[in-house]
């Protein structure tokens, strides 16, 4: 960024900054719905519903923000640095709906009584720590713009994902064996699936990081 004028770095700054508030939420909300699951508590997975409301304003008011600043008369490279914020905002709206789906499985699950085995739930939880210090990496090299760090995120996606499907196959298996019940089953796949789609967005903001 060092071709930009004073003006350009502090309406970019600004942004970013907001942007990077906007996604340390949606990391509370990820850490609050695990919490939940783990506490097998509805009360705790409320503040996720709620927190949702505070995501859709900000993200709303970061994209109005966002589109007002491109229409001023920028360089190429600050319409450039622009354009990579809003889809880093769109990115984080979607890891705050998929923190939604999480919590409504978890819910499900709480509300019917359903159980997963021990094994099923300590790969949930291996997977989750997984996801936050992705989570937390690329709240970092957002702050501090750092290509290293982001590369060495993008680079863990292959294990992350080998460890989602390995999870899956695993709990299929279980329930093949009645170890896990068919409803039990179906809802930590679909969780499984928003895990998916969260790293995948985490990625996609790294991704726009490195364009930097």
């Amino acid at each position: 960024m060092a071709n930009l004028n004073k003006a350009e770095l502090k309406e970019i700054a600004s942004l970013r900054q907001e942007t990077i508030e906007m996604l340390k939420r949606v990391q509370i909300m990820f850490r609050t719905s695990f919490d939940g699951l783990m506490k097998n508590d509805i009360n705790i997975l409320n503040q996720v519903l709620k927190d949702e409301t505070k995501i859709t304003e900000i993200y709303n008011n970061l994209t109005t923000s966002a589109i007002e600043v491109s229409k001023k008369k920028l360089s190429n490279e600050a319409q450039r640095i622009i354009m990579d914020l809003i889809s880093i905002i769109c990115a984080i709206e979607r890891i705050g709906d998929f923190c939604i789906g999480l919590v409504e499985r978890i819910e499900y699950k709480i509300s019917e009584k359903l159980l997963f085995s021990e094994a099923a739930v300590q790969e949930y939880k291996e997977l989750c720590n997984n996801i936050d210090k992705v989570l937390s990496d690329t709240i970092e090299a957002m702050k501090t713009n750092d290509r290293k760090l982001a590369k060495k995120i993008l680079e863990s996606k292959s294990s992350l994902d080998v460890l989602i499907e390995k999870s899956r196959a695993n709990h299929i298996d279980r329930s093949a064996r009645g170890i896990c019940d068919e409803w039990a089953k179906i809802r930590y796949l679909d969780m499984l699936d928003f895990i998916k789609d969260i790293v995948d967005h985490c990625m996609e903001t790294v991704s726009r990081v490195i364009k930097k």
